[in-house]
């Protein structure tokens, strides 16, 4: 009983409770709804309250935090949701009326949900008074401002590549970035951290602080600490360093950049540690000084930024300065600009930012002020450029290292100035006091010149121990020497005039002389220590008056050059602390007064005509250098006068002095002889040519000598040229018997410490080839040269020795030339370290050499020259029993050749390989195949040799049928060879297979000439399965010449990508090729890219490019659409059956026919006038002898848009135009020439027999600069005068060989260009006039005009009978003085071959090289001007003759 109460209780309180419930949502239904309202009021304040904090935490760059992200999202929620709670209420208080029993529902299910969601509410209301915290700051990504239009120049690439590869090497933790001021390292620092950053996701971080020339370790730590964030508010550094260290210590993959580092920065005090391995931080340092970066702060690697290249700094000058740039006559001045800004990115910049917008006179006046180093009106070139190179200058501490870098400014800008110059400097500086041998002031300059090397400020040279200045940073010397040192240059003598301030000069150059007349009695410059006068602009020599010293006691060093000193002015007496004294090219006489300078320590008289040495020169007893160098005429040295210099530690006599005497004890000896050296205690460095080795006495050459350059028999010329190139400071060359050496210690001690040995037809080699000279190997000989030897058959010969020799130790480069029994370069066992450093061989006219070297030599080699050597069968052997590196035994899969860069074969007919095995069977199994196979041409360069590294390629007159495989391996490694020339190779039938092509990714210039059965230059195996083939991608240059069966570049179709970067074209003398490409529209693309096209001398030639479409409906306006966008230059010769340049045609559904797109029905011109040459500079036309028009006037002015101009002669700069017999105008006199020629510069017209006369009187050539006119027989005037007034830039005027010719300028008469008698015609800027072989030649106006010559200074007149007076009207030539009698060009060749070596990549317009240099006027047959009146003159000589 009491068990079913108990469950009817249970039953009665699940059943009654929830009842209640649902009952009490039903009665209390408005409180419900009311307490929702009320807690979702409370619940959007505290929602705004706290979205108040957020905003005020996003405006400080906080984070919100997420569980405060989450109760917004939350509350959003529970809002929307009772607010659409509530309006269900209203809706179904409407709906009851019409439905009495959905009321209790409604009002149930509407409290239920009252309910929950006024107790969510409360709930979420309750939690947001938890929050202690609502958002945290984030830790800086980088404060790093990131340059999004970045240019990374050619200049940079690979540096920036080197940088991204230290970042991935994990042994690299400190790299470097040294450079001048503003050369751009901060930015080039930005650029790969950006890069490494968010592109190769190198790191997570990049931070960046500068550290500056005052290191400042609170702001160092600070900015790193922020960008970490870390709050450092300690005061002590050790503090703040350790709690950053700790912090850094934490970071994972992160790069510090550290810029602007001047002196060493203890990372330890800043708090930076590269301890932990773990998280893989890196720094990058920039700074100015290569010194600081590699010993101050360790790096691992250092990158030195160089200046952009000149088109790179163009680029980026035309960039800022925009529109201006286009102007014709700002064009010229930009390019002055750039090249003065020398490649510096922050003077360009700087200079370009302020002559943006700037009218002409600006740019003027900039370009006068950059090369007069005083820039003063250039805007932030002293608040930026200068200022940046004076810190550097600033932070030198030494005073003389300042001296030194100053004493530059005597010099132009891009001189190279070596140790002679700079020990001068020094003498002149003060630099050596306390010392008493070169050797110690040498070391002292050498010390002062890296320090600025290291600095930034001064640079290498072309050749060791030269060096020189940045353009900008001439400039900021040039401009400071002055004022801090007291340092002048000046191109003149008048320039010194009567300034107060050259009177206190330390130092004077004068570098241009051109005014003799300006030379004064005396220079007044009591304070002068160096002076320089540097004359070689001047044709007469300088002549100095004997007071001219006067006043110049205190001078030091003094340089003189061409001058001509008949005897020393007696003022030299007043130099008596004079140390250096330097005479070049110097016209010399009587020199005794040089006896006075006791004081002198170097004498150098170089290049002087100079016979005999002044005996009083044995006086100067404190001499210690001495050079003769160069003085070819000096035939007598007086006994003993060399011997008497006893502190002469340097003697120089290259290609100088060779008369020396034996020593036989004769008293009537006149010259010095050998002998006198042995009495020189102190000699060290010794420079002499010793001609006949019979006059050497014994042992005459000790250990004592350091640095020397000995030439023993021979002829000097031959000497210098085989030693070209070749820096050292030890040389020795003999040309004498071997057995001469036997007993003369002296000889065997230069022999064993040269570093350069030439044995030219030295006899008497024994069978062990040159070992037995140096048994010890030569350890430090660096350069082997042997020529013309017909004894030697090794080099080497050790087959005799029971162990294996070492030898060449340090060799770096071999040359061996007409060794005619040579057979071997060495025989016999040789250590495995011999040849060990060998980089170079060069062979030539060996006949008898089969190979070069085994592979283990052969391996390390950067550059191979062969050239005829008519048995070579292979170059590089492998597996002989001379090699000590190679089990012949074992099997090869690949021959790598890694460092090898240039490899040049030329005249080797029994050539068959480059490399080769003596047995087959250390190569693999398909190798091994394809090596037996006799019906497959062996390649020159089989599957397996990989030459990774190699960029310079050159075969010529070899007998190889295939020079690659069709298919090569992957293994098969050619893919950076950008240079490929292929000469006289007559076997060939192709190039290369398509596949090969495609493997050569970098080749940039290919050239063919020569190979007579070449008929294609790309194959491919099956010609019957043409596939598309990307080849030639990188391709800038090809030339093809000479082939006379080519008749196609390739067979097969190339994909868009081929020939994409093609700039230069050339192809010459190829008689059966109909077209050099035929093209698809797509494969047409790199025609946008070419810059250079030559065509010449290909008979069946109609035109370069044909592009085929598929497209049946090619009309006009797809051929207004061909473009050529960069061509520069156009030259076309020889081409009898020529069309035109391009030719559009469409195929018909066969590919089989083909119509081509009509060309113009106007006057041949070969030019079509829907192809738009819109950058057209230079137009060559040559022997095409159907062309009587070179464009169609009427589309020069077609349309007016400069973007889609159709005409060329605007913009031409160069028109040469030759052999062209049907040639009857350059101008069509009905068309109005708008802006025809208005760029040309230089115009030559030749052989061209239908030309009445050159342009009809409507054109004007503002800007011509040379004309040249000849063998144009049916022309009788050459321009009228109109035409003749706009020369106002014409400098040079040739006109030769024209029968028909009556004068130059015609006298026009009418029309509306009509020249009254009384004006003026003025030549502004002619200075040369040539007129020459003119028959009918009668004036060169007969107009009654004023014609003025201001600046003409020569006029050849030659055989021009008919010609009585020059002009019927006044006439004006001030400059000139006389009439030359002469061809200025005797017998010229005006139809000679363009030069062969013609640069293909450089074709700008050059004025100055179209103006003669006026040395060769010298000894042409002249006549003074009678009364200084050219007509006079004129009719003075007809009336003679």
């Amino acid at each position: 009983m009491e068990f079913l109460i108990a469950v009817g209780s249970k039953i009665s309180e699940y059943a009654v409770e929830p009842v209640g419930r649902q009952l009490g949502y039903l009665c209390h239904y408005k409180a419900h709804r009311d307490n929702l309202k009320t807690q979702i009021q409370h619940l959007e304040g505290a929602k705004i309250r706290l979205q108040h904090s957020i905003d005020e935490a996003e405006r400080n760059g906080e984070e919100i935090e997420v569980d405060v992200q989450n109760w917004l999202t939350r509350v959003t929620t529970i809002v929307e949701e009772a607010k659409d709670l509530l309006e269900q209420e209203d809706h179904a208080k409407c709906m009851s009326f019409g439905n009495f029993f959905l009321i209790p529902m409604a009002r149930y299910r509407l409290s239920k949900k009252a309910k929950t969601m006024a107790d969510d509410a409360a709930r979420e209301i309750q939690l947001e008074n938890t929050f202690q915290k609502i958002s945290h700051r984030l830790p800086p990504q980088g404060v790093i401002d990131y340059i999004r239009d970045y240019v990374t120049f050619q200049s940079r690439i690979s540096i920036c590549n080197e940088i991204m590869e230290a970042f991935r090497n994990p042994n690299v933790k400190i790299i470097g970035v040294s450079g001048m001021g503003g050369v751009g390292k901060t930015m080039l620092a930005k650029q790969v951290s950006r890069q490494a950053m968010e592109e190769e996701k190198l790191f997570n971080k990049v931070i960046m602080t500068t550290v500056s020339q005052t290191q400042d370790l609170k702001k160092i730590q600070q900015e790193i600490a922020e960008q970490l964030g870390l709050k450092l508010e300690e005061e002590s550094i050790n503090v703040r360093a350790e709690r950053l260290r700790r912090r850094i210590v934490r970071e994972k993959n992160f790069l510090l950049i550290l810029d602007d580092v001047w002196e060493k920065l203890e990372l330890h005090e800043v708090g930076i540690s590269l301890g932990n391995d773990q998280n893989d931080c890196k720094i990058l340092l920039t700074s100015r000084s290569q010194d600081v970066i590699c010993n101050d702060m360790g790096a691992d690697k250092n990158f030195l930024i160089g200046y952009l290249y000149d088109e790179e700094a163009k680029h980026l000058f035309n960039k800022i300065v925009g529109d201006s740039v286009k102007n014709t006559d700002i064009k010229p001045l930009a390019t002055e600009i750039v090249r003065e800004c020398g490649g510096l990115p922050l003077a360009i910049v700087t200079v370009a930012n302020a002559l943006k917008n700037k009218s002409h006179p600006t740019w003027e006046n900039a370009l006068r002020e950059l090369r007069r180093s005083v820039p003063t009106n250039i805007k932030g070139m002293h608040d930026k450029v200068y200022s940046s190179i004076r810190l550097s200058y600033n932070f030198l501490q030494s005073e003389e290292a300042k001296s030194l870098l100053l004493a530059f400014s005597l010099f132009p800008e891009d001189s190279i100035v070596g140790m002679p110059g700079l020990l001068r400097f020094g003498m002149g500086l003060g630099l050596f006091q306390g010392m008493t041998t070169l050797e110690e002031a040498r070391n002292k300059v050498l010390t002062l010149v890296e320090i600025l090397k290291t600095s930034c400020l001064l640079l290498d040279g072309n050749f060791k121990y030269t060096s020189r200045l940045h353009d900008v940073v001439h400039h900021f010397v040039t401009f400071t020497a002055p004022k801090e040192r007291q340092m002048y240059r000046f191109g003149n003598f008048g320039e010194l005039g009567d300034n107060e301030e050259v009177k206190g000069a330390t130092a004077i150059s004068l570098l241009n002389i051109h005014n003799l007349s300006q030379i004064p009695e005396r220079l007044e410059c009591p304070q002068l220590k160096l002076f320089y006068v540097i004359n070689k602009f001047v044709p007469n020599y300088l002549q100095i008056s004997n007071q001219f010293f006067e006043e110049m006691k205190e001078l030091r060093v003094l340089e003189l050059s061409f001058v001509r000193l008949k005897q020393l002015p007696s003022s030299f007496c007043c130099l008596q602390n004079l140390q250096s004294l330097s005479l070049y090219n110097c016209e010399l006489g009587d020199m005794a007064l040089i006896g006075e300078l006791q004081t002198l320590k170097i004498l150098q008289i170089c290049l002087s005509k100079i016979e005999e040495l002044p005996k009083q020169i044995g006086q100067l007893t404190h001499l210690q250098l001495l050079d003769l160098s160069g003085c070819s005429k000096l035939e007598v040295i007086e006994r003993d006068v060399i011997s008497s210099l006893i502190h002469l530690e340097e003697l120089y006599m290259v290609n100088s002095f060779t008369k020396w005497d034996t020593d036989t004890g004769d008293c009537a000896r006149r010259n010095a002889s050998l002998i006198e050296l042995k009495n020189l205690p102190r000699l060290t460095n010794l420079y002499l040519h010793i001609p006949d080795v019979n006059i050497l006495p014994k042992d005459l050459f000790s250990d004592k000598l350091k640095s020397y350059e000995i030439l023993i028999g021979g002829r000097p010329t031959e000497w210098y040229r085989m030693f070209d190139g070749m820096s050292s400071s030890r040389v020795l060359g003999l040309e004498l018997n071997i057995s001469r050496l036997s007993d003369d210690h002296g000889l065997q001690t230069l022999l064993k410490g040269s570093e350069v040995l030439n044995l030219y037809g030295v006899r008497g080699v024994s069978a062990g080839g040159i070992y037995g000279l140096d048994r010890e190997g030569f350890p430090q000989l660096k350069y082997l040269i042997i020529v013309n030897n017909d004894e030697m058959q090794y080099v080497i010969n050790s087959r005799k020795q029971n162990h294996p020799c070492s030898v060449f130790l340090s060799l770096e480069e071999l040359y061996l030339e007409k060794l005619m029994h040579l057979e071997k370069i060495f025989h016999g066992k040789i250590s495995t370290n011999s040849f060990g450093k060998l980089r170079a061989v060069r062979v030539k006219d060996c006949d008898r050499l089969k190979n070069l070297f085994p592979f283990s030599i052969a391996k390390e080699l950067t550059a191979i020259e062969v050239i005829n050597c008519k048995t070579m069968k292979e170059i590089v052997t492998y597996g002989r029993e001379d090699d000590p590196h190679i089990n012949a035994t074992e099997e090869i899969a690949k021959i790598e050749f890694p460092p090898l860069r240039y490899l040049k074969v030329k005249s080797s007919p029994a050539l068959i390989q480059f490399f080769r095995s003596e047995s087959v069977t250390c190569f693999t199994g398909q190798m091994n195949q394809e090596l037996l196979d006799v019906n497959c041409p062996i390649p020159l360069f089989n599957k397996m040799v990989a030459f990774p590294r190699l960029n310079f390629l050159s075969l010529s007159m070899l007998n190889s049928k295939k020079l690659w495989p069709d298919q090569p391996p992957e293994t098969f490694n050619m893919k950076n060879l950008t240079t490929l020339k292929v000469y006289v190779c007559n076997s060939l039938k192709y190039l290369l297979s398509f596949d090969m092509a495609r493997s050569l990714v970098q080749l940039e210039h290919l050239m063919i000439s020569d190979c007579s059965v070449m008929e294609e230059v790309l194959a491919t195996k099956d010609t019957r399965e043409i596939h598309p083939c990307s080849a030639f991608v990188s391709l800038k240059s090809l030339v093809l010449k000479d082939l006379e069966n080519l008749e196609r570049i390739c067979h097969g179709k190339l994909t868009a990508v081929c020939f994409q970067k093609l700039r230069a074209l050339e192809v010459r003398n190829c008689e059966r090729l109909k077209n050099v490409f035929s093209l698809s529209e797509a494969e047409a693309r790199f025609l946008l890219q070419l810059e250079y096209i030559k065509v010449t001398e290909c008979n069946m030639m109609e035109e370069i490019f044909v592009i085929e479409d598929d497209n049946q409906n090619i009309n006009n306006e797809v051929a207004d659409k061909i473009e050529f966008p960069q061509l520069r230059s156009l030259n076309v010769q020889y081409l009898p059956k020529f069309i035109q340049v391009l030719t559009q045609v469409k195929m018909n559904a066969t590919h089989q026919r083909r119509e081509e797109q009509s060309v113009a029905n106007y006057a041949i011109t070969h030019l079509n006038e829907k192809v738009k040459f819109p950058k057209l500079k230079t137009l060559k036309v040559k022997g095409m002898i159907g062309l009587n028009a070179i464009w169609n006037c009427q589309y020069e002015g077609l349309v007016e848009d400069a973007e889609q101009e159709a005409g060329i002669l605007r913009r031409l700069e160069v028109l040469r135009l030759s052999e062209l017999p049907q040639l009857m105008r350059l101008w069509e006199e009905d068309y109005h020439p708008g802006r025809a020629f208005q760029n040309l510069k230089d115009l030559e017209v030749q052989s061209c027999n239908r030309l009445m006369n050159l342009v009809p009187s409507s054109i004007s050539f503002q800007n011509l600069i040379f004309l040249s006119v000849s063998k144009c027989h049916g022309m009788e005037h050459l321009l009228t005068s109109s035409t003749a007034k706009s020369l106002t830039r014409l400098r040079r005027i040739r006109i030769s060989k024209c029968e028909r010719m009556i004068q130059i300028m015609a006298d026009f008469k009418g029309g509306d260009d009509q020249i009254t008698e009384s004006d003026e015609i003025v030549f502004d800027r002619l200075e040369v006039l040539d007129l020459d072989r003119l028959p009918s030649l009668t004036f060169f106006s007969s107009g009654n005009y004023i014609l003025r010559f201001p600046n003409l200074k020569w006029f050849a007149l030659n055989r021009c009978p008919q010609m009585r007076s020059f002009c019927k009207g006044d006439i004006s030539t001030p400059k000139l003085e006389k009439l030359i009698l002469e061809s200025l060009i005797e017998d010229e060749d005006e139809d000679e071959e363009e030069d062969e070596d013609e640069n293909l990549t450089e074709w700008a317009y050059n004025a100055d090289s179209n103006v003669l240099n006026e040395e060769i006027f010298k000894d042409l047959k002249m006549q003074q001007l009678i009364e200084g009146d050219i007509n006079v003159t004129i009719r003075q000589i007809s009336g003679s003759s």
